[in-house]
């Protein structure tokens, strides 16, 4: 028994020292390559910003989800020209990031068309491989905390990927040690996987991140009138606005439906009667009828005024 206690000590020793070896190998690679924005002003012909998704509380970004996003945004305000890709978890229907993550983004004024989605970003590796097989990265700036900046870093260069970080940190959540250690370990796991010659399992047709991000958009917006009819509204633009407006004014479920033509009371004595046709929706408020374009990159500022809403 003491001979076997021994070397499983020995065991447990060596592969300690193992671990943290490869480590301190991921982070020395990599720590070089976490800049400032005021560093990153010098690098130029970035194909994107890409902001790795955190989770979401409510339907809604994490605090890390949005410390990522913050950040993003504001490396994006200092490069007018660059694309944002937004990676995260979409891969089931009651579990939706990438839209949290996009919605959060065009309250904060970020143009839609400028934000991409990729809804199979499930873990940091899958999210590396897509943004250069799905969407033909070949330069990029990651978004995220610091201590995953390194293992996102190392697979980017794995994947012959030139990237840059920017460190989102600004404050320390609870569970954070426990972060750190499964941290260690992801390193490792993703140390392996960058040695093997992967394809994302979920596949599809490469999308160009020169073009319109609202390519990128999927499902829809549900409305539910009063009689609890239901309606689709398609995740353009135009569905971005139109959320915030109902949202604002406590007129808006997500949900699944089929209904033509239906009423939304938003005050006592007023409502909208709206109407989708083909790419269009009619928005209708007694006499008035606004005519929105679901694939335009600007909601109609009479939609407002039409509304009453300020």
């Amino acid at each position: 028994m003491k001979k076997i206690l021994k070397r499983l000590f020995i065991f447990l020793i060596v592969g300690l020292h193992f671990v943290l070896t490869l480590n301190l190998l991921v982070i020395n690679e990599t720590r070089g390559r976490i800049l400032s924005i005021e560093d990153i002003k010098k690098e130029e012909g970035f194909d994107c910003i890409l902001i790795l998704g955190a989770g979401l509380q409510d339907g809604k970004p994490s605090k890390m989800l949005q410390e990522r996003l913050d950040m993003g945004i504001e490396v994006y305000q200092k490069y007018k020209n660059n694309k944002i890709l937004m990676s995260g978890d979409h891969t089931r229907k009651n579990h939706d990031e990438v839209n949290a993550m996009k919605y959060y983004a065009f309250l904060k004024d970020v143009p839609t068309n400028d934000v991409f989605l990729d809804h199979a970003g499930v873990s940091t590796f899958d999210s590396l491989l897509r943004a250069k097989e799905i969407f033909g990265a070949k330069k990029i700036v990651i978004i995220t905390q610091k201590y995953h900046l390194y293992r996102a870093l190392y697979i980017a260069k794995s994947l012959g990927i030139e990237a840059y970080g920017v460190d989102a940190t600004k404050a320390t959540y609870l569970g954070q040690s426990k972060r750190e250690v499964r941290e260690i370990l992801a390193r490792i796991k993703d140390m392996v996987k960058a040695k093997i010659n992967l394809v994302s399992v979920y596949n599809e047709k490469t999308i160009s991140l020169k073009g319109n991000g609202d390519r990128t958009n999927d499902y829809s917006l549900t409305i539910v009138d009063a009689e609890g009819r239901k309606r689709f509204l398609k995740k353009s633009d135009g569905y971005y606005q139109f959320k915030r407006i109902l949202e604002e004014n406590q007129m808006i479920e997500e949900s699944c439906s089929a209904t033509p033509t239906y009423t939304i009371s938003y005050e006592e004595d007023k409502s909208y009667q709206i109407e989708i046709d083909g790419d269009y929706v009619h928005i209708r408020e007694n006499e008035k009828e606004i005519k929105l374009d679901l694939e335009g990159s600007k909601i109609m500022r009479e939609l407002i005024l039409a509304s009453g809403i300020d």
